[in-house]
Parts: structure tokens; C-alpha cells; sequence
């Protein structure tokens, strides 16, 4: 876990425990309307809690926590009411505390909590001299768990604790890799309309008009920062129809509780890596996860001796963009061509300069890519031509290639590993 998440005295959630038995004694039953989760149609039912335990580092007499994590037992006659709902009645809605119905060994966690202290049992039960009979352990920290190595706690995302441990074993076998980069206090600033750059009026206008939640709107500034240095070179746009994912390059962002499904990168060539980024909170971690493919996963070995040749000034690409004036219907296209070899690449800036004014000439280098290194331009372009090939990045590609899907990543590495005999014809870049 990150060492950024903060931590409280004992004391703060001692006297958060005491208000929940209090509130408890006052009143255990509840009667909740709801609506069905699927059919959308009202319900209710009647719940009760009948036993409450604490579990986790509190209850092992922990000085400092993170959370009061408490498991309440329930019996509820009707339709299960949704749990966060059922957890508000019962027990309020107090910072730092999580309620889990259900027992100690089964409850809606997910996870069997050892150790628990039973503190309330019925109105008029002694809680008050259950909570003083767990004595204060300085060495009583934190339990370890394989997923403290990840960034991020589990609350902090959509997701359980079988799957995070899965992209440890990922990581460890050189599947995957990741980093994770913390929000600091200059990037949390807010940034002023005239900072924005031509590719980032995406988010301007989300900022302007308000696209995404308040929740959301707070991660723009800091992610804004962080994908200049991330993506110099990618435009933004938005994950339709999901508002809690963006694109910027090829990155693809997933804000809010994202949910780490590592399944996305499987031949998608534009997808270069996942950014996971939570809502911001006091307790954090705070800041953006990057997943990326691996030495070992089955996209980086299929591009393992693959190279190509492309076109860049001042270290960026040369991207063409092709303009669709179309009446009441403008679209932008870019476009990316790759070479097979350095002296195709050469022929390029010729024929691009040709006939061109000396002050519009291209004065481009011609640099090498291979492996890996290919998902950074993927990513970048709706459209990769090699040679006489045009393939489809984007569904905004697919249209200009006059193509009905999106491009594999074992398409480019046939096109890339494919033999010419005979130079291309002249490539037309007006």
C-alpha cells in the first residue's frame, strides 16, 4: 500500500464505535423502500441487526488505524435491500468506517476476517465493556496481505481481492507491469481557462460544462499535468458512453471506482496502457496507476522482432491530419504512416517536399521503432498506413479506411513483417 494513506489514533474510532452501539440501542429495525436493481420497480423490506462485531486492526488493539472496519449481522424479512442503503440505517454514515453484513466468516466483503471481537449483541447488551476489553497493542498493526504491494485499497476501486491478487501473479510472471505516480499538492490546483492547450479542449470544456460529476471534475487539473509529461502527443477525447472513462494519446483513464480488467489490452493495438484513477479522498492514496503489458504478455513477444520507420520533428511524429468538411459535419482524421524500411522512409520526406514551397518543406528525421515501441504511435493516430495498407485505429479511422472494424495487433505485425518486391507508388500528403 501506498505510504501516502493516512491514518488516525485509536481514539477517533473508539468514539466513532460508541455512537454506532448507541444508535443501535435506540433503534435496531429499520423499514427501507428501495428500488429493484434491475426491474426498477419499488420495494421494501424490514431488517434488524442483531449482532455487531469489529474487526480488522482495531480490533487488535491497534494504536493507529485507517478505518473501523465492523461486520453487522442482520435478518431482514422481504427483498434484500441494496448494502450500502441497509449500512446507512443501521449505523449512520460516519468517515472511516466500513460495515459489512453478514458474519465474520461470511458477510459482503468478500473475505473471512480472523479474530473478530463480538462488541454488540441487542439493545441493553454490555458493548461498553467489550469495547474496553481490548487491550491497546503498539505492536498490533496493520495485518499484511499480498495486495498491500498495489497502490491503491480495495474500497478504492471496483474490483475484490481474488482479481487484485491475479495481477500480482501477473506481475510477478513479467505479464504485466505498473507504476504508480502520486497527485501532489501543485498538481491538485485548479487550472485557469487560457492553460489549456489545443489538445486538451476535451477537458476544458468537461471543466465548462460540467460533462462528468463534481467528483470527477476534481481529477481533471491533476490528470491534465500528468498526461502532458505521460502523452506529449495525444489528443483527448471521451470513453462513449462511459463519462468515468477518457482517453488521452493512448492511454486509456478510468476514473471514479475503476475496475483493473487487464482483458482490455488482448490485440488492441491502441491501447498502450490503463491509467486507474480514484476519486480523490482524504484518507488517498491519491494519484494515477499505469498498467502496461509486460515482457512475457502475449502482445509484447507478438511484436518481438518487428521494426518499422516513421517520420518525426523535434521527437514527435508526423501526423497528417486529413479534414472531412463535409456539410454540417466536420471530422478530423490523423493519420500515421509507418515504412518498412529506413530508405522508404527517405522517399517519404521526398515526396512529401515535393512540390512544395522551401518554407513548407518537411525537415523530418527518420527514426527507428520496434517492439514494444510500436503501441506508442498505435496509440497516437486514428489511421496507420503501411505502404498501401490503411489500417483502422479508431472507429473515426474505420471511416476514412472505408473499413467495417478496428485493426488487430496481428494485423500490424503482418503488415509490418510482410516482404515488397516492388517500392510503393507516391503517397499523397496534401
Amino acid at each position: 500500500m501506498a505510504a501516502t494513506e493516512k491514518r488516525f489514533p485509536r481514539a477517533t474510532f473508539t468514539r466513532k464505535l460508541i455512537r454506532i452501539c448507541e444508535r443501535l440501542d435506540a433503534c435496531s429495525t429499520h423499514t427501507l423502500s428501495f428500488k429493484h436493481w434491475f426491474l426498477n420497480r419499488p420495494e421494501s423490506c424490514t431488517s434488524t441487526a442483531t449482532k455487531l462485531w469489529v474487526v480488522g486492526s482495531y480490533a487488535r488493539g491497534a494504536l493507529d488505524c485507517g478505518d473501523l472496519d465492523l461486520v453487522v449481522e442482520v435478518h431482514s424479512t422481504g427483498p434484500e435491500p441494496p448494502q450500502r442503503k441497509l449500512m446507512k440505517a443501521l449505523c449512520g454514515a460516519l468517515p472511516f468506517v466500513r460495515c459489512y453484513a453478514g458474519t465474520p466468516a461470511e458477510n459482503s466483503s468478500g473475505i473471512e476476517f480472523p479474530n473478530p471481537v463480538e462488541i454488540w449483541s441487542g439493545p441493553g447488551s454490555h458493548w461498553r465493556s467489550a469495547i474496553d476489553a481490548i487491550t491497546p497493542d503498539a505492536a498490533a498493526g496493520r495485518a499484511k496481505r499480498p495486495i498491500d504491494a498495489l497502490p491503491f485499497r480495495v474500497d478504492q476501486m471496483d474490483t475484490h481481492i481474488e482479481r487484485l491478487e491475479e495481477l500480482l501473479k501477473l506481475k510477478r510472471k513479467g505479464v504485466l507491469e505498473w507504476n504508480f505516480v502520486e497527485f501532489d499538492q501543485d498538481s491538485l490546483a485548479p487550472l485557469a481557462s487560457g492553460e489549456f492547450k489545443e489538445s486538451e479542449e476535451y477537458v476544458a470544456r468537461c471543466l465548462k460544462l460540467e460533462f462528468v460529476s463534481q467528483k470527477t471534475l476534481r481529477l481533471l487539473p491533476p490528470l491534465t499535468r500528468f498526461m502532458r509529461k505521460v502523452e506529449p502527443d495525444g489528443k483527448w477525447h471521451g470513453g462513449f458512453p462511459h463519462r468515468t472513462q477518457m482517453w488521452c494519446g493512448g492511454t486509456l483513464l478510468l476514473l471514479g471506482r475503476p475496475t483493473p480488467s487487464v482483458s482490455r489490452f488482448d490485440d488492441d493495438p491502441k491501447l498502450r496502457q490503463l491509467g486507474l484513477v480514484p476519486h480523490l479522498s482524504a484518507r488517498g492514496p491519491n494519484g494515477v496507476w499505469l498498467l502496461r503489458r509486460g515482457r512475457n504478455h502475449a502482445d509484447t513477444l507478438a511484436l518481438s522482432g518487428v521494426k518499422a520507420f516513421y517520420l518525426a520533428e523535434e521527437g514527435s511524429p508526423c501526423i497528417v491530419t486529413w479534414v472531412d468538411h463535409s456539410p454540417g459535419y466536420e471530422r478530423e482524421t490523423d493519420v500515421l504512416e509507418l515504412f518498412l524500411t529506413h530508405a522508404d522512409a527517405l522517399r517519404g520526406i521526398e515526396e512529401w517536399n515535393e512540390g512544395t514551397e522551401p518554407d513548407d518543406q518537411l525537415s523530418a528525421e527518420v527514426t527507428e521503432v520496434s517492439g514494444g515501441g510500436l503501441l506508442r504511435l498505435t496509440g497516437s493516430c486514428d489511421v496507420l498506413r503501411i505502404g498501401e495498407i490503411e489500417l483502422a485505429m479508431t472507429h473515426t479511422g474505420s471511416s476514412f479506411a472505408g473499413s467495417k472494424s478496428l485493426a488487430k495487433l496481428a494485423d500490424i505485425v503482418t503488415a509490418l513483417s510482410a516482404s515488397r518486391s516492388s517500392v510503393p507508388g507516391k503517397r499523397n500528403f496534401s
